[in-house]
């Protein structure tokens, strides 16, 4: 890699003996410079002055395979990275896709196979040995491609093999970058990872995870860039594969899909409707792949009946078609049953390699050479066309386990720095009485034994799953001897800390009292860890009950102001907040966690940091873990903090305080304009109010018309300003797109039971829309009370309009059972309530005027008065059918003009010189796909998802044609 990638902000300087020589190109002159050397001379890179004017020396670990390697590299057949020198694949094309059809169609089937198939001679069992990356294919040296080398992922490089641990940096978790709610941020910190795993000789990271935080205690929500809520993933996901990107790293996003849960991992089967997926579960997915995701990892989980990595629906209808997806779904490891069905549902590749792994005999059988030559080419672009491929990290003649780069040292102060910066600003603020900041030579007591953790650095010494309250546990686990615990943070400054590391109330308060008038605050510390292969069974904190105990008696007594810091994996209960002066919390933050909470508690760092995820009221809140094997999405789209609004939380989502106050007020107003689709706009001023600098995450919740069935708020933007200095402002724009005020259409859902609620289960006393409602009470009642019980419940949100019923009666000269009505709008979908054209035989109803027998008048007359999604339906008939009945007729134009979807077509009106109007046409099928919701929408800006610090709205006006967006 070029020296810049490692050094971002300037050449470094290779000092050897107090001689300086100055790196002014690639490696390989650095290794020119070494072959020159002594051995025994003292070498270090050292790039300069810093910020914080202490000087950043790297120690240079001198390693002669680096020589072997440059002296090799000519006799491989592979390009080196000389500046300049082109990728080796433009021999085959200029462009990424060119070059792949190329290099496929010049393969062997043998040669295709070690791009489809993990290589797992590096696994013993399901232990990883020391020497390999956790994923590897074989490399092609009769065509020049390399291997793929890639490697966990969650906190940094992963340090599975002893001799790796102190080589890398341990980095805040992704939930931990989420709380930071700093895309720009997001960017650094990927790039960063990316430079280390680069130097390590990798060219692909198994990350990032895109998981969407749905049950509170999942045991892997630590991983997530998400946190409950799809526009915070997607804005991080977008950031953090471009960055990635740009390193030459192919990130392979993870997992697909509906992962929500530890327990049971490899056999729970999640199910969710279309809407669920489209709004809630794949917004991080379609962000990652816009920003050129290489990979995905399919899941071990099933999906809607079909294990997640043999789901055709899943892989090559959604990702691959809907989506457009180029390139390769890889599986998590061990994830394959079935060989076969996985190769036909669009399965990529295999991984790790050790067991069920692609044969010629499976292959040619269950899949055929088109397909295989399909997996080939998804492979070789995925990571040419991320640059992966650009700079190969192993040569063919030292193999592809890379010893002298998988344990180079590539940490460096740099980076360590932009860990403590990524970890402070993650770090939420979620209370404080004012003892926050503390004051020069404040006299601290610390309390508890989180606040004096040392990590354990030998990986082989501890359970592969097992974390700690810096680092997750499993594949993502980083070690670090580096780790900085709070003590060590707090006593680094010079203070005089009294220490009580036992977890004992009656011990922490006798040190209290000991200290006396020589204790100025108490600082106490609680932690949970959680990891891959397990659930946690509780939100409590380890250290809960000394924690609230502790915090009871020193009010009652003591009363000494009370700090408390948290290390998580996610949601807490918070019980001890109601007797503490300020709690600061941390997710798993890496080996600066002690230095982040010393930066935040004495106000070198002003918090900005925000909940991505709820702290709930009790244990019980929130989605639980599902014990059995069949696991509804029952919360549909009402997922996390959605699912929780209008009752008590600790903390809500988007909580977070900070040390000086902002004011919000409105530049522009939001208005809505009828270009590229439509498009809102609005500008507001943010301004510093308080005596201390800060920095303001502003967030933009949008309320959609009752009829879309949405939550009742939903988050469509933030903002993170500059650190604004006292009495400073910035003006801070929101540009929303049409796809942020659309809801995704689920054709099977919307016209073959609701329009626009999402069906969900539902108990009949606590339903969210009139969709769930419907269900339930089909299940009790026949369609016809069913539907008149709902007209009385449900009149604004379900649209059982009258109106509609007068309309069509009307135009058929008959008159309808009230009963009737409400049913067609909900079960039968819009072509029934705009015109009754045709009848629903699964309830066997005989009503003779829904047979498709209304000619133009009569149909325009009953579609004249009818509203649906604020919407009038004026000189024009919704004209579909749902069961494919009937064929395509003259007058109905459903090609270019089709805006409502392919089921829906606009009647075009006869010409006036006609005698008769053509007749109605039916029979086009409907697709799936974003719609436009039009009316008016509620808009609140603030700093959580129940602040509100400015109010406005909009409206769009209601659409001649419905707004279909494309179909991602």
């Amino acid at each position: 890699f070029e020296s810049s990638r490692l050094f971002p902000l300037k050449m470094p300087t290779l000092v050897c003996n107090n001689m300086s020589y100055r790196l002014v190109g690639s490696t390989w002159l650095f290794a020119a410079v070494l072959a020159v050397t002594p051995e025994s001379a003292s070498c270090a890179f050292d790039i300069g002055e810093r910020a914080d004017d202490s000087t950043c020396a790297l120690p240079l670990a001198r390693d002669a395979a680096l020589l072997q390697r440059a002296a090799l590299s000519s006799r491989s057949g592979l390009h080196t990275d000389v500046e300049g020198s082109a990728p080796w694949w433009q021999a085959w094309g200029a462009d990424a896709r060119v070059a792949t059809e190329a290099i496929v169609g010049d393969m062997t089937w043998e040669e295709k196979l070690r791009l489809v198939t993990g290589h797992g001679e590096g696994w013993d069992a399901y232990t990883l040995r020391s020497g390999f990356y956790t994923g590897i294919t074989l490399d092609v040296p009769r065509l020049n491609i390399p291997a793929i080398l890639a490697q966990d992922a969650a906190q940094g490089f992963r340090t599975s093999d002893p001799k790796v641990v102190g080589t890398v940096t341990s980095w805040p978790s992704g939930l931990a970058m989420a709380a930071a709610w700093d895309t720009a941020l997001t960017h650094r910190y990927a790039s960063a990872i990316g430079a280390e795993f680069r130097g390590k000789g990798a060219n692909a990271i198994l990350g990032p995870s895109l998981d969407i935080v749905r049950v509170m205690k999942a045991g892997r929500n630590v991983e997530s860039l998400s946190g409950e809520d799809p526009l915070l993933g997607a804005a991080n996901a977008r950031e953090y594969v471009s960055a990635m990107k740009g390193q030459g790293i192919a990130c392979v996003g993870k997992h697909f899909i509906l992962n929500g849960q530890e327990t049971n991992r490899y056999s729970y089967n999640s199910v969710a409707s279309e809407r669920t997926k489209w709004e809630v579960h794949y917004p991080p997915f379609v962000a990652g792949i816009e920003a050129g995701l290489a990979s995905v990892m399919c899941a071990y989980n099933s999906v809607d009946g079909s294990q997640a990595c043999e789901n055709s629906e899943l892989i090559q209808g959604d990702l691959k078609g809907r989506m457009g997806f180029q390139g390769w779904v890889m599986s998590d490891w061990w994830a394959i049953h079935s060989r076969p069905n996985a190769a036909r549902s669009g399965l990529d590749q295999i991984m790790p390699g050790t067991q069920n792994v692609w044969d010629s005999n499976d292959l040619k059988n269950s899949a055929g050479e088109a397909r295989v030559d399909d997996m080939a080419r998804r492979v070789l672009f995925g990571m040419i066309s991320t640059g992966a491929f650009d700079r190969p990290s192993c040569i063919a003649a030292l193999g592809w386990t890379c010893p002298s780069l998988l344990y180079a040292n590539v940490t460096s102060c740099e980076h360590t720095a932009l860990a403590r910066e990524v970890a402070a600003a993650s770090a939420v603020l979620l209370k404080n009485d004012g003892v926050l900041p503390l004051k020069k030579g404040v006299r601290v007591a610390l309390l508890g034994s989180a606040c004096n953790l040392r990590q354990e650095t030998d990986p082989d010494a501890i359970p592969w799953n097992r974390g700690d309250y810096y680092v997750v546990g499993g594949s993502g686990r980083v070690l670090s001897p580096n780790a900085i615990s709070v003590r060590q943070a707090l006593e680094a400054r010079g203070l005089q800390v009294l220490g009580s590391y036992a977890d004992s109330v009656a011990e922490a308060m006798a040190q209290l009292r000991a200290g006396g008038a020589d204790v100025d605050v108490a600082i106490a510390c609680g932690g949970v860890w959680s990891g891959e292969a397990a659930d946690r069974p509780t939100l409590r904190l380890d250290q809960h009950d000394f924690l609230v105990g502790l915090a009871a008696r020193n009010a009652a007594e003591t009363k000494l102001p009370l700090v408390v810091l948290t290390m998580s994996s996610g949601s807490i209960l918070t019980d001890f907040a109601k007797d503490s002066a300020a709690v600061v919390s941390l997710f798993l933050a890496g080996q600066e966690t002690g230095n982040a909470f010393a930066d935040v508690l004495f106000g070198k760092v002003n918090p900005s940091g925000r909940l991505p995820v709820t702290f709930p009221k009790q244990d019980s809140d929130g989605q639980a873990v599902c014990q059995g094997l069949e696991c509804p999405t029952s919360e549909g789209i009402f997922v996390g903090w959605h699912a929780l609004i209008g009752k008590p939380v600790a903390y809500p989502f988007g909580h977070g305080l900070s040390y000086t106050q902002f004011s919000y007020e409105w530049v522009q107003e939001p208005q809505f304009h009828e270009s590229h689709g439509g498009e809102i706009t609005m500008k507001l001023r943010i301004q510093n109010l308080g005596l201390v600098a800060g920095a303001e995450v502003a967030q933009l919740y949008l309320q959609f018309p009752a009829s879309a069935g949405e939550p009742e708020r939903v988050l469509r933007g933030f903002k993170k300003t500059l650190v604004l200095p006292p009495g400073g402002n910035e003006i801070v724009s929101f540009d929303l797109s049409s796809r942020d005020v659309s809801i995704w259409w689920d054709c099977e859902v919307s016209h073959d039971a609701n329009v626009h609620c999402d069906v969900k289960a539902c108990d009949g006393t606590s339903c969210y829309s009139c969709g769930e409602r419907l269900e339930y009470l089909m299940k009790q009642k026949a369609p016809q009370d069913a539907t008149a019980q709902l007209h009385t419940e449900f009149p604004e949100e379900c649209g059982l309009c009258e109106s509609a019923a007068a309309d069509i009666e009307a135009a058929a000269g008959v008159a309808l059972p009230k009963s009737q009505v409400p049913f067609l709008v909900l079960h039968l979908g819009l072509e029934a309530a705009y015109q009754g054209c045709f009848a629903d035989s699964r309830f066997d109803r005989d009503l003779p005027v829904l047979k498709g027998n209304l000619d133009y008048e009569q149909c325009e007359a009953a579609c004249a008065g009818f509203s649906f999604f604020g919407r009038q339906w004026k000189g024009e008939c919704h004209c579909g059918d749902t069961y494919g009945k009937h064929g395509a007729a003259s007058g109905c134009d459903c090609g270019a003009a089709n805006i409502g979807g392919d089921k829906n077509c606009v009647y075009k009106a006869a010409p006036a010189t006609a005698l008769t109007p053509a007749p109605i046409a039916l029979g086009q099928r409907c697709t799936d796909g974003w719609r436009r919701i039009d009316g008016a929408f509620g808009v609140a800006l603030g700093a959580s998802s129940r602040d509100e610090r400015l109010v406005g709205h909009f409206e769009i006006p209601m659409a001649e044609k419905a707004v279909l967006l494309h179909k991602q």
